[in-house]
């Protein structure tokens, strides 16, 4: 039984261990990330820092015709090419994980209390108090 399966689109899909983003496989004393296994066994080996990034952005694929060789740079710029960063800015109260909205912000930067004051006030830490002054978080406001 041989591990992977193709599809339509002629990717060598791995079969086993379906958990895993990049699936990954015990060979010669060492782990390897499938798709890492199979670029350096049938196209050469792996430049130190490189990445093997996938041609159609299937994680499971194995087929070496589909993969290719690249930076985190490139591979990001790939990632925004075909549409699947999410480009949009979550910054201030549309991030998630903000504690603060843009009047409290401003309230803070007008203040004259100091730094562990306000953070007691706003139920966050003085070092983000800090930052916000500095305009190192909330700096477009």
């Amino acid at each position: 039984m041989t591990e992977f399966i193709q599809n339509k689109k002629g990717c060598w899909l791995w079969r086993a261990a379906k958990n895993q983003r990049y699936p990954s496989v015990g060979f010669q004393g060492k782990t390897w990330k499938v798709h890492r296994l199979f670029y350096e066994k049938f196209i050469g080996k792996i430049p130190k820092g490189l990445y093997v990034c996938h041609k159609c952005d299937n994680t499971t694929c194995v087929n070496p015709l589909h993969l290719f060789l690249g930076t985190q740079k490139d591979n990001m710029a790939d990632m925004v090419s075909k549409g699947r960063a999410d480009t949009t800015k979550k910054r201030g109260k549309n991030n998630g994980r903000a504690v603060l909205n843009e009047t409290q912000v401003l309230a803070i930067r007008a203040s004259k209390k100091r730094n562990v004051v306000l953070a007691k006030m706003f139920g966050v830490t003085d070092t983000t108090i800090r930052n916000i002054k500095l305009k190192k978080i909330w700096g477009w406001l």
